[in-house]
């Protein structure tokens, strides 16, 4: 096997693992919020959860590409 072959492999574990751990991150910290636990006037529930959670985790990875 290449080397190349090899860091590709590696990369697409690695990113496969950090998705998983940025999903439970960006789900503990938004269930945790204030918006998460419904403290702001704004309910957040079902698709509204899943449209912020999936905003959030856009960010963060933008945030990383700008780095």
């Amino acid at each position: 096997m290449s080397v190349t072959k090899e860091l590709d492999r590696i990369a697409f574990d690695v990113s496969n693992e950090i998705t998983e751990k940025l999903y439970k991150v960006t789900d503990y910290h938004l269930s945790h919020s204030d918006i998460g636990r419904g403290l702001l006037n704004h309910e957040i529930d079902g698709d509204n959860y899943n449209d912020a959670h999936e905003y959030i985790m856009n960010q963060v990875i933008n945030r990383f590409i700008q780095k």
